[in-house]
């Protein structure tokens, strides 16, 4: 056997592997949603809870699907910045498009962060090598992140919803460890003898990306309004489909427990967030005294509100061409 043939069977034995490994990944993350949906639904009232379901206000539903892809559209508008930041071309329409792409991906890849491949893919259209399209996407996370916490940060101590203080205490420990490891990030790029270190050298062109991110002053306070706003039409909608099935739930209560749920589901530990979502929804709102069976028909609204607000991204991924503007795609010819 000649040493081409030799080459070509080991990489196809590689390839096999690696198929197989990502098989098993995924048969893993939906056994842990299956059972993570077994454990939170198994004791419930399945006639109350098919009740809540099929008495909602649909009037309240439909707008909180609205600001769900609002809520999308700003992101991508965040995105837009820092890729402008990044040096590519600035064009929001393809941007947007990219981005609604990218939630239809989240909700049929196995993992809540499945999408963000996608949008590396977008990302690489414009120019953008396969590297500085990941680092502009986990920029936008980063940033995503961040407003995130600040949205709940500002709930908690200045408006301070009424939470028992276990829960409280809980909810800060989480976004003090949530908070070191993103200032973690940052940090990392002052260290620049580890650009010279292969393991983690990707780490730290990541915390070079965001440093640059950054810009001016007036930028970063752009990209934070941004990623705070859409955080909050997001936990907003939720508060409207809380009113949709009648639930004794203010805002202010979900402002405040909500981006911690948010950032448990984004753990890549399930199918799409289903299971660890509904878990960690019932074990933080039960604390508002609600019934097991309306929490939960709360969480399977929302995780269907996100199916449906990601409809767009299959119209743009199937049936319309996601390409750059003629102008961008002049720029990207220039610069080649």
């Amino acid at each position: 056997m000649s040493s081409a043939e030799v080459e070509y069977n080991r990489n196809n034995y590689s390839n096999l592997l690696m198929g197989i490994h990502t098989v098993w990944k995924t048969v893993l993350r939906l056994c842990l949603s299956a059972v993570a949906i077994f454990l939170v639904f198994h004791e419930i009232n399945f006639k109350e809870f098919w009740g809540y379901l099929v008495h909602i206000n649909r009037s309240y539903y439909c707008l909180a699907i609205i600001l769900q892809i609002a809520s999308a559209l700003i992101a991508a508008y965040k995105w837009d910045m820092i890729m402008v930041r990044m040096g590519y071309a600035r064009d929001f329409r393809f941007y947007a498009k990219a981005y609604l792409v990218g939630t239809m991906f989240n909700q049929i890849l196995p993992t809540s962060v499945g999408g963000d491949a996608v949008r590396v893919r977008y990302a690489h259209k414009l120019g953008a090598g396969l590297r500085k399209g990941l680092y502009s996407v986990l920029a936008d996370r980063y940033y995503g992140v961040v407003g995130l916490i600040l949205l709940n940060l500002l709930v908690l101590f200045s408006v301070r919803p009424v939470l028992p203080p276990a829960l409280f205490t809980v909810i800060g420990i989480v976004l003090l460890a949530v908070s070191g490891g993103l200032l973690f990030a940052l940090l990392l790029s002052r260290f620049h003898f580890l650009k010279n270190i292969k393991i983690i050298q990707m780490f730290y062109e990541l915390s070079q990306a965001l440093v640059n991110s950054i810009g001016s002053w007036p930028h970063l306070l752009a990209l934070l309004l941004l990623a705070v706003l859409a955080n909050f039409l997001t936990i907003f909608a939720t508060y409207l489909i809380a009113l949709s099935l009648n639930l004794p739930i203010t805002l202010l209560d979900l402002l405040g427990l909500m981006p911690v749920i948010t950032l448990i589901t984004l753990l890549p530990i399930s199918f799409a967030g289903w299971g660890v979502r509904e878990g960690a929804m019932v074990g933080f709102l039960l604390f508002l005294h609600l019934p097991k069976s309306a929490i939960l028909s709360l969480s399977v609204l929302y995780g269907i509100m996100l199916i449906l607000a990601s409809l767009p991204g299959l119209y743009f991924y199937v049936l319309h061409k996601v390409e750059p503007s003629q102008n961008a795609q002049e720029s990207i010819n220039n610069e080649r």
